[in-house]
């Protein structure tokens, strides 16, 4: 004798995100790198993944293997 199933408990919906905390999370990265492909000290070059990056003379990042250069810097 088999009964039927119960039915599932309904959970009320609750958004993931609310508009005021998306604009919130937005302007915290403003002042973050504008690109996920930025060199970082030491790690492989993210554009051609073979080269290690590192400073040169004028201490700017610079790929060894493609030569990308990264400046930035505050005087």
């Amino acid at each position: 004798m088999s009964s039927a199933p119960e039915p599932a408990e309904e959970l009320p919906a609750q958004p993931d995100s609310l508009p005021g905390s998306k604009r919130q999370e937005k302007s915290l990265r403003v002042c973050g790198p504008s690109s996920s492909l930025s060199l970082r000290y030491g790690l492989p070059c993210p554009f051609c993944l073979i080269g290690r990056v590192d400073y040169d003379s004028q201490l700017n990042l610079v790929c060894a293997n493609c030569g990308k250069t990264q400046t930035g810097t505050f005087t």
